[in-house]
């Protein structure tokens, strides 16, 4: 229902904000998986990513909005997130042993699932649901998976 009613400022809000989000969490995945706890390198790391997306989105605005370029970036920043989850699980004595590592590993096979969703869209079935649809109501589950990893890790 949303995007039938988009207009350019609602479609690049939500295309800016969704990648936004996806920049971010590899920002913290980074730090997290990292263990860096100096307020220089965490400062370097964020104004490193931060020009690197808003020079995406002055391409994006400026230039050309181009949604494959965009829809790229964000399963690139996806993979990147979950290679760095997954390494850290597999390989770090920190993961293996960590008491949310059950959900943050239901978080990433689950969000690498729903992401064919949007990957391989299809047109809407019953001419009402479509890809993008069935995707964010896959991600609405996916938050209280990674909330119990995230839980666990504040708490550990």
């Amino acid at each position: 229902m949303f995007h039938s009613r988009d207009l350019r400022v609602t479609e690049r809000l939500d295309y800016f904000s969704a990648g936004a989000v996806m920049v971010y969490d590899v920002y913290l995945s980074c730090l997290r998986v990292s263990g860096v706890s100096s307020g220089l390198a965490r400062f370097g790391a964020l104004a490193l990513l931060l020009v690197g997306y808003a020079r995406h989105m002055i391409y994006m605005h400026y230039v050309k909005f181009d949604y494959g370029y965009h829809v790229g970036l964000c399963v690139t920043a996806g993979v990147l997130q979950s290679l760095l989850w997954i390494g850290w699980l597999s390989l770090s004595s920190e993961g293996r042993s960590h008491p949310g590592k059950r959900s943050l590993w239901a978080f990433v096979i689950g969000v690498n699932a729903a992401v064919l969703l949007e990957i391989l869209d299809f047109p809407p079935l019953w001419h009402v649901v479509d890809a993008h649809a069935l995707w964010h109501l896959c991600t609405v589950p996916l938050t209280y998976v990674l909330w119990g990893f995230v839980s666990k890790d504040v708490a550990a």
